[in-house]
Formats: C-alpha cells, structure tokens, sequence
C-alpha cells in the first residue's frame, strides 16, 4: 500500500461555494486588498527576491480511509516546481515517500524503489493545488495584468472578517483568495479541482494559519485541505526558510 500513496505530495488542496462577484466592484477597490496583503506578508520588494520556501513538517493525510502520518522536508519554488522527501507512517507500517513535480513533468519514489513518473491527472491536479498555494504564499505574481482582479465581498472565517478576491486568469482554475480584514494576511483559497479526466472538477479549499516571520517576510505554519465538506490534510510547518532561488538538481529526476 505505500509504495501506491501518492496523494502526500499534494501540500495542496474545499468546502465552501464561492461568493458572487459584482460586477460594479471598482478594480481600485480589489488592487487595495492585494496591496495590503503584500504589505502585510513583508512587501512587495521582499517577496519578489525570495520566490524559493524550504521547512520541515508534521501532519496527516487521510486517503481511502486511512490515517498516514507523515514527517518530511519541503523545497518549493514559484511558479511551479516542489520536492517532498518523507517517511510516512500507516498503523504499524513505516515507510518513505520521494515527490518531485517540475512544470509539466513529475517523478515518485516509494521506499528507494523504482522512480516511476507521476500519473497525468494526478500530476495535473498537484499542479493546480501548487499554483493556489505558491500564489497564496507570494501574492506578488497577482500584480501582473494578465490576472483579472475583482471583490468578493466579506464574511467570516474561523469567526474573523475577511476579505476576498476572485482571480482570474486563461486556462487555469478561478480562485477564490481571502484575506484577514485585520492582519491582511491570507487566510484561505479555494477553486474547482479537476482531479480526473472525464469527471467535474471537485472543490478544494486550503486554510492557512499560524503566521510567524521568516527572512523578513511572514509565512503560515499551518495548512488545512478541505475536500468536499472533509479535511484530509493537516500540516504544522517549522524551519521555513525563504531563498532566493533552491538549488537546480533539486527538481529534477531522482
């Protein structure tokens, strides 16, 4: 069964529709929300040159109904490369995971087994749950034109005002990103997952929390996924560490 798990990788991944967008939102209006967001994680300047994150976690995922544990190191780099390396944990059965994920191409590699190449509808999904996050986690590639900005409107997340924005851009899944009316920091995104050819695409929703500053920039330390009404993820991160870009050989095929 471990050398089949393959979902670890998805640090990535929603339970709420998103709110209607109105067309009479001024762009002014969505363009001071992505502002202040940017201000808050530790301005625009900062986080242009540090597009490179590695930490370490701890947390679970579950996946056809099992509990796997997992503990593991992270490299990710905008706009989309990432590389999990991890031991894992199912009831009483240990194990590693290696998941590496470069554009367009994608490699794993169960307890120093073979490397075998990612699934595309697997591979496809982990890159729409990446792109949310890294987005998320940088908001400064929001800046460029060829994104379409507007309001969502407020409500309440996890008993707090936010704010959000619908962003838009070709070929790829609408997000729906929110923003803490207060601390401006992002607290959670979500879009319409395709996760099969020939199916609907699925609702993810991914939580952040748990802020603290890294490299003069502040970083959530934990991640929730939604998947439908359901959390099957939760990761505490520590040791984040911003950088201006991870080293090449990192991504590429073990």
């Amino acid at each position: 069964m471990l050398k089949t798990f393959g979902l670890v990788g998805g640090l990535f991944f929603l339970s709420l529709l998103p709110a209607s967008v109105s067309a009479a939102d001024p762009p002014a209006e969505a363009k001071a929300i992505l502002d202040d967001g940017i201000k808050a994680l530790g301005g625009g300047e900062k986080l242009a040159k540090l597009p490179a994150t590695t930490f370490n976690s701890e947390g679970f995922l579950t996946f056809v109904g099992l509990r796997i544990e997992s503990t593991s190191t992270w490299t990710v780099q905008y706009p989309d490369k990432y590389r999990y390396d991890g031991k894992i944990k199912v009831n009483e059965s240990t194990g590693s995971n290696l998941k590496i994920g470069n554009g367009d191409k994608g490699w794993n590699q169960s307890n120093n087994d073979v490397v075998t190449a990612i699934e595309e509808d697997q591979l496809a999904m982990l890159s729409q749950d990446t792109r949310a996050v890294h987005l998320a986690h940088l908001l400064v590639p929001l800046t460029d034109k060829k994104y379409q900005l507007s309001t969502l409107g407020e409500l309440k997340i996890d008993n707090r005002p936010a704010l959000g924005l619908k962003i838009v851009l070709k070929n790829q899944p609408d997000l729906d990103l929110y923003f803490d009316k207060e601390t401006h920091l992002p607290v959670r995104v979500s879009f319409a997952c395709k996760e099969a050819t020939g199916y609907d695409p699925v609702p993810h929703v991914i939580s952040f929390g748990g802020y603290k500053e890294a490299d003069g920039c502040k970083h959530f330390t934990q991640i929730k996924l939604f998947r439908q009404d359901k959390q099957i993820l939760e990761m505490n991160l520590s040791n984040v560490k911003r950088q201006e870009k991870a080293e090449a050989n990192l991504f590429e095929k073990p």
